[in-house]
């Protein structure tokens, strides 16, 4: 985890806002998590951009299966942003919600339709995932 590298939140602003000032990035997605138990954590999607940093909002879950959580979320974000034609918002919300949908079932090949996103982002994450 990048965050584990780092004495605080300012220094891993500063390695992305860096990353995309030195590399000419446009746009960099990322997430962080919060292990509040071993079947319980948070995430919270991040956009830097060279406007600076946008957090959408965090997501508690019961976790069961974590491989390919992070595969999700680019898949998510990658769909959510080009779906939009460069909608940073609808990027972190697709790709924490496809995210969070990976870890609740077993393996790394989550197959989620759009409506399940959307079904997902409607109830907040608070809602029973229906498959």
């Amino acid at each position: 985890r990048l965050a584990d590298y780092f004495d605080s939140e300012a220094l891993e602003d500063a390695f992305f806002l860096d990353a995309l000032k030195d590399n000419h990035y446009q746009v960099i997605f990322t997430k962080k998590r919060r292990i509040l138990s071993p079947h319980r954590q948070a995430l919270k999607p991040i956009v830097y951009t060279k406007d600076g940093k946008t957090e959408w909002n965090e997501v508690e879950f019961d976790i069961f299966d974590r491989i390919g959580a992070g595969d999700a979320f680019s898949a998510g974000t990658i769909y959510g942003y080009f779906k939009e034609g460069g909608s940073k918002e609808l990027a972190l919300q697709y790709g924490i919600a496809n995210s969070v949908l990976a870890q609740t079932i077993f393996g790394d090949q989550a197959e989620f339709s759009e409506e399940d996103l959307k079904a997902f982002l409607a109830t907040k994450g608070c809602g029973e995932v229906s498959r």
